[in-house]
């Protein structure tokens, strides 16, 4: 980073400009900035260790320098979480999750959201609500309320940075540690790692031709505070939950007090 010239400095600082040429070559002679003719001062691109550390030998009985000591279940979320990380990963069909976005129009959305920009900037550039940005929270509310049958308000809609935001969100608000899960099985990796991250007691559900076998979640458990389900596309088997299965697991989340978490996916495809 280039430093401000000790003219410069020394008038917005309101101090003498000796003072400021003095402190420069203090830092240039420890090896803490650089300075080139016709360039100016900046940072050192390389600290000067050996003024910062002691690259003495330590005393054999001196004590070994404590290990980064993490939460325990860090690890067991590290592994739930890998099938998350796409970095690197090859491109091309198949892959959940991605559409066909080399179809999708560029231009056209960088023209908009360039217009927009320049009618927004500034009414959005403070703080906003902790829920999300408003307008889109309505126009939310009165999509889902034509295509999915949902009555409610933009207040109650909660903008994330993405659905694994959503779900944490979900799980930390409405389980405590200890509390049992129905969990798809085979089911969204990234809800498992927001459950174990909530320290959930997982049951792991299986899945049939009509979905989520309801009885089997009755029967190993029975004590269930919340179930996780993709009932309009479920992933990854792409199986639609029956009204029968879903009429029955509504019922019995009623009487169980039992949060259903539904991940909406592809229901729009489907």
């Amino acid at each position: 980073m280039r430093l401000p010239s000790t003219r410069q400095l020394a008038s917005e600082l309101g101090i003498s400009r000796t003072t400021v040429v003095l402190a420069y070559e203090h830092l240039l002679l420890e090896g803490y900035l650089q300075s080139q003719v016709g360039q100016g001062t900046s940072v050192a691109h390389d600290l000067p260790i050996p003024l910062v550390l002691d690259q003495s030998e330590p005393p054999a009985d001196a004590p070994h320098p404590s290990v980064l000591r993490l939460a325990e279940r860090v690890p067991s979320l590290q592994e739930a979480l890998a099938p998350l990380h796409y970095a690197g990963s090859p491109r091309g069909a198949y892959r959940g999750g991605e559409p066909a976005v080399e179809q999708f129009p560029y231009k056209l959305w960088a023209r908009l959201i360039a217009r927009r920009a320049r009618q927004s900037l500034q009414q959005v550039a403070h703080y906003q609500e902790p829920a999300g940005y408003f307008p889109l929270r309505e126009s939310i509310a009165t999509h889902i309320s034509i295509t999915r049958g949902v009555r409610c308000t933009p207040e109650q809609v909660i903008l994330t940075a993405g659905s694994q935001g959503a779900i944490d969100l979900a799980v930390r608000t409405l389980l405590n540690p200890l509390d049992a899960v129905w969990l798809e099985n085979p089911g969204y990796f990234g809800a498992r790692g927001a459950l174990l991250s909530a320290g959930a007691r997982l049951i792991p559900v299986p899945i049939n031709e009509q979905g989520l076998d309801v009885a089997y979640g009755k029967q190993r458990g029975p004590d269930a505070r919340l179930i996780w389900t993709t009932p309009s596309h479920q992933f990854p088997t792409g199986v639609t939950m029956s009204l029968a299965r879903r009429m029955n697991l509504l019922e019995w989340a009623r009487k169980a007090d039992a949060w259903i978490l539904e991940d909406d996916y592809d229901s729009e495809y489907r």
